[in-house]
């Protein structure tokens, strides 16, 4: 089979999505097909891959996918004669490693099937925002602050406090004292 490149184009990264279209030469749809697998936080180990892609359901909700034959944390992607892949159902900040294979659909005289060396990639979820714990509608400086918890911020005037601040108080804003 054929040798995959590395280098993605069309990259698409959000807090729970990936998606890239990748090249390879030589490649023979009809005889060849693609299989992606993916895992979260570390490599994928890559042993030496014989299986039928038959034994292989790629699904594009991570984790629902077929587990890899040499890596039981990795699940297949995608399969099939497609170079662009769009994958859901992932954590932000998390980095995800990719194996991409080419394979002979035909099998080899003793049974075997015939991979590609694995071409990897590692991309990287971005980081979704966390919420604040206040609103302000930006024209009048009327502050909301959000949460139930004894120590919170307030905004005003208390004592030490210049006018228009923001400060913690355990007593909703009559002091800048906290707990």
């Amino acid at each position: 089979p054929n040798q995959i490149s590395s280098t993605l184009s069309n990259p698409s990264i959000t807090g729970n999505t990936i998606g890239f279209t990748f090249s390879s030469t030589n490649y023979l749809s009809g005889s060849n097909e693609y299989i992606i697998f993916a895992k979260a936080g570390s490599a994928i180990t890559t042993g030496t891959p014989a299986l039928n892609l038959s034994n292989y359901t790629a699904n594009a909700t991570f984790g629902s996918g077929t587990a890899y034959e040499a890596d039981a944390s990795a699940f297949c992607v995608h399969k099939g004669d497609g170079t662009t892949i769009n994958l859901t159902g992932l954590n932000p900040s998390t980095t995800y490693h990719f194996l991409i294979y080419a394979v002979v659909e035909a099998p080899n005289s003793n049974g075997s099937y015939s991979y590609s060396t694995g071409t990897t990639v590692n991309i990287t979820t971005v980081i979704v925002p966390a919420s604040l714990p206040y609103s302000d509608d930006f024209s009048t400086n009327n502050f909301t602050f959000i949460g139930t918890q004894t120590n919170k911020w307030a905004y005003g005037s208390a004592v030490g406090n210049p006018g228009s601040s923001i400060y913690v108080s355990n007593n909703n804003g009559a002091s800048n004292a906290y707990t």
